[in-house]
């Protein structure tokens, strides 16, 4: 009996295995990228026809109390 096929049944175990767990990762890779190179493309809500924007980044101005008599948003 040789050496030979016990290493090789080995060695493709652990090859498999190694595959399995790099999926997530090159999924979670390809993701992420694809979340940068299509980040500028996103644009503002300023940009777009018939939007406006609710916050301007500073304060409340242009806001309104839905019911003033409580005093609560």
């Amino acid at each position: 009996m040789s050496i030979v096929p016990i290493v090789r049944e080995i060695f493709l175990r652990i090859a498999h295995r190694r595959d399995a767990d790099m999926l997530p990762r090159i999924t979670t890779l390809l993701l992420v990228a694809a979340a940068l190179l299509l980040t500028p493309f996103a644009g503002s809500a300023e940009d777009k026809d018939g939007w406006i924007s609710l916050f301007n980044g500073k304060n409340f101005d242009g806001w309104k109390i839905g019911d003033a008599k409580q005093g609560k948003w």
